[in-house]
């Protein structure tokens, strides 16, 4: 019996994702249904898909298996601890038109939007989210609930930390280390390690301060 595809958010990340899931339908039928899993939204159906309730779900105890669709690395943290803690299993959703190499190892909750490259030998942790036209070198690892954003580029042999964000269009040496809770602004040439809790701007990429929890920079 297959499952069905629970999509933790209904905003535009969480369309996008309906958008991957129903290509993936076309070429083979991975879930019983789709659906969208919101605490908020009143409309039943959104985005021509059914929209539940998590503590419905949760009363149900369907076969049901999650993808977090929230940009904030923290917001995914929280919803993906939410969902498992309650003993559901989170899934992969990856684009047909993505490129994935087979030595690479994706844990599950992990998202990778159309167009975007995997190289050899790296490591991408739980339930992170890898948008559109990203390239990722090889022997990289990608710390748990992190978010790369659009048309960034990631050199062989870095680390990112976990629930770190890399805004669009970012670009990162090969061999640097980028630590946890870090913010990565949109255009970023990153040339030198970055600590823990830290945000750096610009091109070559400087930390302008730590990071005060805030998941995306403004």
């Amino acid at each position: 019996m297959l499952n069905t595809l629970c999509i933790y958010g209904s905003g535009g990340t969480g369309c996008e994702i309906v958008d991957m899931a129903r290509r993936i339908q076309t070429r083979h039928q991975t879930w019983e249904r789709i659906v969208f899993v919101d605490d908020f939204k009143t409309e039943s159906v959104w985005y021509e898909t059914p929209v539940l309730n998590f503590e419905s779900l949760s009363s149900e105890r369907g076969n049901y298996e999650f993808v977090i669709a929230q940009g904030e690395p923290k917001n995914r943290q929280n919803l993906y601890t939410k969902v498992t803690e309650m003993g559901f299993s989170c899934t992969k959703v990856i684009d047909p038109t993505a490129i994935i190499s087979p030595t690479a190892e994706l844990a599950d909750g992990v998202i990778v939007f159309p167009f975007s490259f995997i190289s050899s030998h790296t490591r991408i942790s739980c339930n992170v989210m890898i948008e559109i036209n990203v390239i990722i070198g090889h022997d990289i690892t990608v710390g748990a609930h992190s978010v790369i954003s659009s048309s960034t580029v990631v050199g062989g042999k870095c680390s990112i930390g976990k629930s770190t964000f890399i805004g669009l269009n970012a670009t990162v040496k090969d061999r640097v280390a980028i630590g946890d809770s870090c913010i990565l602004s949109m255009g970023s040439s990153v040339f030198q390690d970055i600590g823990h809790q830290m945000i750096a701007v610009g091109n070559p990429a400087r930390v302008i301060r730590k990071n005060d929890g805030k998941a995306i920079f403004n």
